[in-house]
């Protein structure tokens, strides 16, 4: 039973070292200033603001692809849900099963196109050239409607996978 006390000697040792001097150092508790609530802005309060045309022109080309991503997308939609289709009823890891879900994942890909110009539409938002009000509501606009064209293809490739699961 000598083998146990160098161990607890040695514990002695270390915690001995946490005792003692302090040090002089800045707090990590949160300021008073970081304690306040952060005002929220009144739009009401905004000037008046026009729509700044190059964001206009920068919007318009945004929604376009976005229309076109979504009409390439529908396009693969329909082939996707012919060749799911005809593996409905196919047996899990059969050849028309693996074949359709090949195209569930390819359709799936293609919403990719899709989130680009989501993305670039958030991007917009984030920057504060953008923050007048005008501006501001024509990006939540071409958002929104993003958004829905997005929502609209989770909810197809959701629907054509689940008519494959095994």
């Amino acid at each position: 039973m000598i083998a146990p006390r160098p161990i607890i000697l040695a514990a002695l040792l270390l915690v001995g070292g946490c005792v003692g001097r302090t040090i002089d150092a800045p707090s990590l508790q949160p300021r008073a200033i970081e304690k306040e609530p952060v005002p929220v802005p009144d739009e009401a309060r905004e000037p008046i603001s026009a729509l700044d045309p190059a964001l206009a022109a920068r919007i318009g080309a945004l929604l376009d692809q976005a229309q076109a991503a979504h009409a390439g997308f529908q396009r693969i939609e329909a082939h996707t849900a012919a060749i799911v289709s005809r593996a409905a009823n196919a047996p899990a890891g059969s050849e028309p099963w693996t074949a359709a879900q090949q195209e569930v994942s390819a359709l799936d890909t293609a919403r990719g196109l899709l989130h680009a110009v989501e993305a670039d539409v958030d991007l917009l938002r984030a920057d504060p050239a953008n923050a007048a009000a005008a501006n501001r509501a024509a990006i939540d606009a071409a958002g929104a409607k993003i958004a829905a064209l997005t929502s609209d293809e989770n909810t197809a490739v959701a629907a054509l996978s689940a008519r494959l699961r095994p």
